[in-house]
């Protein structure tokens, strides 16, 4: 399962209930894939005990163990399909494996929450971003981040130039070549051409590409209203000034990937995307915190966990500086929402840090790890709002 941001939420919402939180390398190659399997055993038998062990042997914890025995039979085709990393969350009627590119200390974690600061390495600040594929016969939108580039269904979006403008007689009139160094299809190839079958007329060929553009565009602001992540245009050169003038959404970068992607895949797209987007990103990072102290000074940035808490919550972190490392245990009231910081036991604990990061992430918002020296206040978190 692809871990999202949403799916942090639903991690960290989760009523106070005795949880199990998994973290494991996962070998993706050689002789040691053969020791995946038996790893994860030990990581769920070492969970099973602590979980008999708590609360008193109650229901709860019996049900729990049960489950986690059952998992115990069925860790071959848990780590099927490795990753780097794999992190398996179980409680009561909730069960959740996740396979991510990023690689974590093996950890069977027990408490009464689930235990998500390992993820947030991995999801912080990590660069997501979106790639729309245009060639004469395949339209394609795809989502990634740092780690990888994945094709997302888009139903409202046309498929191709003639299921934009219900015009199949386009297929047979219309032809589209590239040619450049390295084949027709290498990326960054460069210039290619839309022709007719006689002299043609390019007014009327950049009128029908304007609105096919408009159809797309159309198509992808309904999908995208909610997100600010950067678009990067990967087609020909020749399409890219005419996608740009009719192009609605703010995020679309300046720089396209040059080339007929048709026979592109994801991973093939994959550098050549974050190769665009990751200046901007480390962009965003080193503005986020040179005007933390301007935010702060208009009441529009806080330092104070408690109340960054309360703005994540409803959505108002824009951006969320955080200290590598560091850690704030506290609870929350299931009923009232209302957050406190530790004055009991770890294990009724959860890591107020993590649950701030993950909610920021949950809202569209980005989460910066910083050394402890690099943040710009004396406190471990600092966050930037959007109003």
């Amino acid at each position: 399962m692809e871990l999202a941001p949403q799916d942090l939420r639903l991690l960290t919402e989760l009523p106070a209930e005795l949880s199990v939180s998994i973290y494991m390398t996962m070998y993706r190659s050689g002789p040691e894939v053969r020791q995946n399997p038996v790893r994860l055993k030990n990581l769920l038998r070492q969970a099973t005990e602590r979980v008999r062990a708590a609360k008193n042997g109650s229901e709860a914890a019996r049900s729990l163990a049960a489950d986690l025995e059952r998992m115990v039979e069925n860790v071959e085709e848990m780590v099927a399909e490795p990753q780097d990393g794999l992190a398996l969350f179980a409680r009561d009627g909730v069960q959740r494996l996740y396979k991510v590119p990023v690689r974590f200390d093996d950890l069977a974690s027990v408490s009464t929450r689930f235990h998500i600061t390992p993820l947030l390495e991995y999801l912080q600040d990590d660069g997501r971003f979106f790639v729309l594929a245009v060639s004469q016969k395949d339209v394609r939108l795809l989502e990634g981040n740092k780690h990888r580039l994945k094709e997302v269904e888009v139903d409202a979006l046309p498929k191709n130039l003639a299921d934009a403008l219900n015009i199949d007689e386009y297929v047979r009139s219309v032809q589209f070549h590239t040619e450049a160094p390295g084949g027709r299809n290498s990326i960054n190839a460069g210039g290619g051409m839309f022709h007719g079958h006689g002299s043609g007329d390019q007014g009327d060929r950049k009128t029908t590409l304007t609105l096919f553009f408009r159809e797309l565009d159309n198509a992808l602001a309904a999908y995208l209203h909610n997100e600010t992540a950067p678009l990067v245009f990967a087609g020909v050169d020749y399409l890219f000034p005419i996608y740009q003038s009719v192009n609605s959404y703010r995020g679309l970068a300046d720089r396209p990937i040059t080339g007929n992607p048709e026979g592109w895949s994801a991973d093939q797209m994959h550098g050549p995307a974050w190769d665009i987007v990751k200046s901007q990103f480390e962009a965003d990072r080193a503005a986020a915190k040179s005007q933390y102290g301007t935010f702060a000074a208009r009441r529009q940035g806080s330092d104070v966990l408690l109340q960054i808490l309360e703005a994540a919550r409803t959505g108002r972190v824009a951006a969320l500086l955080v200290a590598r490392g560091a850690r704030e245990l506290g609870t929350v009231d299931p009923d009232t929402g209302e957050v406190s910081l530790a004055n009991g036991s770890a294990a009724d604990c959860e890591d107020l840090i993590a649950l701030a990061a993950a909610r920021t992430i949950a809202t569209s918002g980005a989460v910066y790890l910083l050394e402890p020296q690099e943040m710009p206040t004396d406190s471990p978190v600092a966050a930037l709002y959007r109003y």
